[in-house]
């Protein structure tokens, strides 16, 4: 019998906590925003391989194939644990040729095994609506929303706006997702205010208001507005 070790069980604690407020926050669990809370990917980064300057993102982990492969096995493990179901992962490209087209995790013969990289979990549909962390449509629908947000996907976020409006139109969602939507259009727009208008309203009004409505995934949603 193989003795654990007090370390091994805090780890363990560490990655299962860390899984917990995944969760809580963005409604899934997401390996990648595993790998960037626990320090093993930082998120200039995880910006290269949005922006399409990186191929594989398992290039860009830190620490050993095997330290990352039991990383992400635990969280996995889990998952399965609370009854997630397995659902493949796909994340798009933020500019240029890679602009809303789907990135590589892993190269051929890479020590990380890719299918911890490119699979998230979702809640089941044979659950009782009575769960944890998700009670109705409404809830699916606002993660649904702020995914595609921290996307930067306007023509989806719109869409998923527009379900979440009829399903829960008292959600404070909808408000905020009007604001958020209505600042990534006029980003795309070539009329701009003057500098420091747009860095008080950056700093004083669009990243608190991203921060309340998407929590973590307000860094990808807020970082062209900075450049």
């Amino acid at each position: 019998m193989t003795n654990i070790t007090a370390p091994e069980i805090t780890a363990h604690r560490i990655i299962i906590q860390a899984v917990d407020d995944i969760i809580s926050d963005l409604g899934c669990y997401n390996p990648i925003e595993l790998l960037l809370r626990q320090g093993r990917l930082r998120y200039n980064d995880y910006e290269r391989w949005r922006s399409g300057e990186q191929a594989f993102i398992c290039e860009l982990l830190m620490g050993s194939a095997k330290r990352i492969n039991t990383l992400l096995s635990t969280a996995k493990e889990y998952a399965l644990a609370l009854k997630l179901d397995a659902e493949p992962l796909q994340v798009h490209g933020w500019q240029g040729s890679r602009l809303n087209q789907p990135l590589q995790f892993c190269p051929a013969g890479s020590d990380i095994h890719e299918a911890l990289l490119n699979t998230q979990y979702i809640r089941s549909e044979t659950l009782p609506q009575l769960d944890l962390f998700f009670d109705n449509q409404g809830v699916q629908l606002a993660n649904d929303l702020k995914l595609a947000l921290s996307d930067r996907n306007i023509e989806l976020a719109t869409d998923r706006l527009n379900q979440l409006e009829h399903a829960d139109p008292g959600h404070s969602l909808c408000g905020q997702a009007v604001q958020l939507l209505n600042a990534l259009q006029k980003l795309a727009q070539s009329e701009r205010d003057s500098p420091a208008t747009e860095l008080h309203y950056l700093q004083q009004t669009l990243a608190p208001l991203a921060k309340d409505a998407l929590a973590d995934k307000a860094r990808d949603f807020i970082a062209p507005f900075w450049r």
